[in-house]
């Protein structure tokens, strides 16, 4: 027994000699730089490890407040060995302490002990992040309720531009003071398509010049299409496009949303003080339903005031559309009326329009909508007041070739609106517009049921107008293949509320009819409908309209 008890003494002995005797650790961590931003730190690590003591992916970093552990992160080290970590989810203006901890031969050892602040940078409108680089710009989307300020103009033309806020909206601010981003080019497909895909903050006194959107191929559809934002539930304010253009050429099942502004401006969105000069080619041979504007595509809801489009439109489809040249789709909500104040747009469009599939619903095929107006493509319960609307459209062809077809397609073109229904009020609107339909060579419209031409609207259903003018309008249709209804008011219908006109001329198979409803059932079955035209002397007392009624 007692040999076996010097025998233990002395292995003891060997090993506490061995642990004498072991090389302290030599690697060294020390921080090269710090950077505290609002809601998170940056550190880029130095790592002296000539021994390789470390275990790989092991430096890791820890934030405390009041003794409390707030955060963690594990550092990473790219291909040039820059060894970074970002802590994220901390409190803005407060104090941490930081640790930086590796491990080494399976022990944990701690390298840094020190403190750090986040910064109140951007975190009110007086002091905000200045945005002066197209790096600057991006670093948004790491801190997305901030407020922002561009401090230059910012020019892309260096790369093209990844759309932004996919995940989470904006929430912040950003003031544009007036500064200028150029040369923007998207061409990556995203879901929300766009600079900023989702926007719930407000982006303000921005000019954007030279700005181009393609998708065009296979695995390029995108259902939200917008020069500015995407999807927005927040506000626009002063946001001023100067040069746009928006390519699309893919195949999507069901309905695209494409705008200038915003592609689509959801409930309680605002679109405030802004402008937009663009133009959009879009086709698609597939049942992709187009709801395209200048402004916006699609309105919920929300408000848009004082804004201006002037819109190219080239369309080539093969389903339902509603394009307009401020709005393409506006409807109300249950309990929320959208409104549309102090707005005019103008429309340059040439469009041709080929079904040739369809689908059921419930037994019943799908009725084909082509709704285009110079101001809205088509209005739900919606309120307009103080609006001028120019339209400028040919439309090339309108076919359904569908095996299966309704027996309500319909076609419906307006100065203003393409359709409007269900208690829309239009009240001090300005119009003018020339439209030409087919040609005289060649039969372009066939396969459509009905064809509704207006030179205030397409197609009007349980609305009421109030102080609604058409002028100096004309419309041009050649085609006898179908229910044909040409008015210098609405299309379908004529009510004492329809609104008024003055120097409309309708022209149907090379014959012209002046203060005239036009009805067109078969070369045997023809009505021309006496109509009264009014003056536009003294006609409106909106100072809005008169102003632009004095300079055309």
């Amino acid at each position: 027994m007692k040999k076996y008890s010097i025998l233990l003494l002395s292995v003891l002995s060997l090993l506490l000699l061995a642990s004498c005797n072991k090389d302290p650790l030599t690697a060294k961590i020390t921080i090269e730089s710090i950077t505290p931003a609002r809601t998170s730190v940056f550190l880029v690590l130095n790592v002296d490890d000539p021994l390789e003591e470390l275990t790989e992916e092991t430096i890791e970093a820890k934030a405390y407040y009041n003794g409390d552990l707030v955060a963690t992160a594990t550092a990473v080290t790219d291909e040039d060995e820059i060894t970074t970590v970002e802590l994220t989810g901390l409190s803005i203006g407060y104090e941490y302490k930081l640790e930086i901890f590796a491990t080494a031969d399976k022990k944990g050892y701690k390298f840094i002990e020190t403190t750090f602040k986040t910064s109140t940078l951007g975190a009110t409108i007086d002091n905000p992040k200045i945005i002066n680089t197209v790096e600057e710009f991006r670093k948004m989307e790491s801190d997305v309720s901030a407020y922002y300020q561009l401090g230059s103009d910012i020019d892309f033309s260096e790369t093209p531009f990844v759309p932004m806020f996919q995940s989470t909206n904006f929430q912040g601010f950003l003031d544009g003071n007036g500064k200028t981003l150029k040369n923007i080019t998207i061409n990556q497909r995203r879901s929300y398509t766009s600079v900023f895909g989702r926007n719930n903050g407000t982006i303000k006194d921005l000019n954007v010049e030279n700005i181009t959107i393609s998708l065009v191929g296979s695995n390029t559809s995108s259902q939200y299409v917008g020069l500015i934002v995407a999807r927005n539930t927040g506000t626009i304010n002063n946001v001023n496009i100067l040069s746009g253009q928006i390519t699309l050429d893919f195949n999507y099942v069901g309905n695209v949303y494409v705008g200038g502004l915003a592609a689509y401006n959801d409930v309680n969105g605002k679109i405030l003080n802004s402008s937009v000069k663009a133009t959009f080619d879009l086709t698609a041979a597939g049942r992709t339903e187009f709801s395209a504007g200048g402004i916006a595509g699609r309105v919920v809801a929300s408000t848009v005031t004082n804004a201006s489009s002037e819109l190219t439109v080239n369309l080539d489809n093969a389903d339902s559309a509603y394009i307009g040249g401020a709005i393409g789709y506006i409807t109300n909500s249950a309990t929320l009326t959208p409104t549309v104040t102090k707005t005019k747009a103008t429309l340059a469009l040439s469009t041709k329009t080929n079904v040739i599939q369809t689908s059921k619903t419930d037994g019943k095929v799908e009725v084909i909508q082509v709704s285009i107006g110079g101001f809205v493509g088509r209005a739900i319960g919606t309120t307009f007041n103080e609006v001028y609307a120019h339209l400028d459209m040919t439309l090339l062809e309108a076919s359904n070739t569908a095996n299966e077809q309704s027996n309500y397609d319909t076609y419906a073109v307006g100065g203003f609106a393409g359709s409007i229904s269900s208690s829309t009020t239009v009240t001090n609107v300005l119009v003018s517009s020339d439209i030409i339909v087919g040609n005289s060579a060649d039969e372009m419209i066939h396969g459509f049921e009905r064809l509704f031409v207006g030179s205030i609207t397409g197609e009007a259903y349980n609305s009421s107008y109030d102080k609604v003018l058409s002028i100096d309008s004309s419309i041009v249709v050649d085609s006898n293949d179908l229910l044909i209804s040409l008015s210098p008011l609405n299309g379908n219908s004529e009510k004492t509320s329809s609104g008024s006109f003055d120097g409309v001329t309708i022209t149907l198979n090379a014959v012209e009819y002046l203060d005239k409803k036009v009805i067109y059932r078969s070369a045997d079955d023809l009505e021309a409908l006496d109509l009264v035209a009014s003056s536009r002397d003294d006609y409106f007392t909106s100072e809005f309209i008169l102003g632009i009624l004095n300079n055309l």
